[in-house]
């Protein structure tokens, strides 16, 4: 019989029997609370939806556009064009 087949050799294994919360559940559950508080106080809960907006694209003026577009007509179209023969 060797040593792991009678468990002498073998380890303990323990768990914490904590829970651990991801970032998304604790949001999650700070964001229920807010929500039952403004339930319980009567008033509205609202998320300012233009925080959560990420603009797609970038405003520039004329000047910025057409040095952009410079920069880009004087670089590499194709990025490995040497691979190809």
């Amino acid at each position: 019989m060797s040593d792991c087949e009678d468990g002498a050799g073998m380890v303990e294994i323990r768990r914490s029997s904590r829970k651990r919360e991801s970032n998304k559940g604790q949001s999650r559950k700070s964001a229920l609370e807010a929500m039952r508080e403004a339930r319980r106080s009567g008033k509205m809960h609202r998320v300012n939806v233009d925080d959560l907006i990420k603009d797609v694209y970038d405003e520039v003026d004329e000047d910025e556009y057409n040095e952009i577009v410079r920069r880009r007509q004087t670089e590499d179209f194709v990025v490995d064009d040497g691979a190809l023969k």
